[in-house]
């Protein structure tokens, strides 16, 4: 079954991507996500992805789903958001993370921190006040999630600037989060791209 995706630099990305972390082993422990070959049979075709040909899609039962790819360079350099019109339901992709610590690893510059917390506004005045959001991590809610996330970066800019060093940093933004998970992979990886000894 193909994998549909709203443009072709997304198809890009995931490939790119897998791409990477398969060289850098973080795919070791998902033998799923690595390409498919003769050596890993198990792996996914990433020959299935497929790239839509347009931006909205009528599904079986009728419901129409609005793809939109106008996103600034974030958490991801292309990031596709899915309005589903009938649920008046948002699929916010890794703009939104809902108690887990954000990606802010390699490539994740501050200057894309401030183009992602740009983009949350956009959300809210894009969608409007009522939606059920689908954070790309975390539970759904509403749009307090924006502002989940927008505290969660904010305080991350200035931890990150204003810690001594590495320890100082995961130490305090564990203390502001400490129900998020992914504080062994996600956060150590970002605060590691950020803060230098």
């Amino acid at each position: 079954m193909p994998l549909l995706v709203a443009s072709q630099e997304v198809a890009d990305d995931i490939t790119g991507f897998t791409a990477w972390m398969e060289s850098v082993g973080w795919l070791d422990a998902e033998p799923t996500m690595k390409p498919r070959s003769t050596a890993n049979p198990d792996g996914f075709d990433y020959g299935l992805i497929r790239v839509a040909d347009r931006p909205e899609l009528t599904l079986a039962q009728g419901a129409v789903v609005r793809l939109d790819t106008d996103w600034p360079a974030a958490e991801a350099d292309h990031t596709t958001v899915v309005h589903v019109l009938d649920a008046n339901a948002v699929l916010t992709s890794d703009l939104v993370y809902s108690g887990v610590h954000a990606w802010e690893g390699p490539q994740v510059t501050r200057e894309k921190i401030q183009s992602w917390l740009s983009a949350l506004g956009t959300l809210k005045e894009r969608y409007g006040t009522r939606v059920t959001v689908h954070p790309g991590h975390g539970p759904q809610g509403d749009t307090a999630r924006y502002e989940e996330i927008r505290r969660y970066l904010n305080d991350f800019l200035t931890v990150t600037q204003t810690a001594s060093g590495r320890e100082e940093a995961m130490a305090e933004m564990v203390r502001r989060y400490p129900d998020h998970s992914q504080a062994d992979f996600l956060l150590p990886l970002s605060i590691d791209f950020h803060v230098h000894p």
